[in-house]
């Protein structure tokens, strides 16, 4: 058992010695797994960062994703109400190239 308390979306670092999953209570966690031949040992869960999932995100669905080495994390989060950005649409782009 890798956490007592729950957990979504596991991924596997490259080289399978860490695995990172979403805790329930909104946090990317790490933990350092080590696998010898007939063995299996899991360290103690520790909090990468908070994370909150966009409402309505399946839970087997990629919501993140971690470079192979486990040190770069791409995560789709909630975006901050109080200001949302504008949408940019630039038209006939291709001309400015030309200039």
């Amino acid at each position: 058992m890798i956490s007592i308390s729950g957990g979504l979306q596991p991924r596997w670092r490259d080289d399978g010695k860490e695995l990172f999953y979403y805790s329930l209570d909104n946090k990317l966690m790490s933990v350092d797994v080590n696998t010898n031949a007939n063995n299996f040992e899991a360290g103690t869960p520790k909090v990468l960062f908070e994370a909150r999932l966009v409402p309505g995100q399946p839970t087997g669905a990629g919501a993140y994703s971690v470079t192979r080495d486990g040190q770069r994390f791409l995560t789709n989060l909630l975006a901050d109400d109080s200001s949302p950005s504008p949408a940019v649409v630039v038209q006939n782009w291709t001309a400015s190239l030309r200039k």
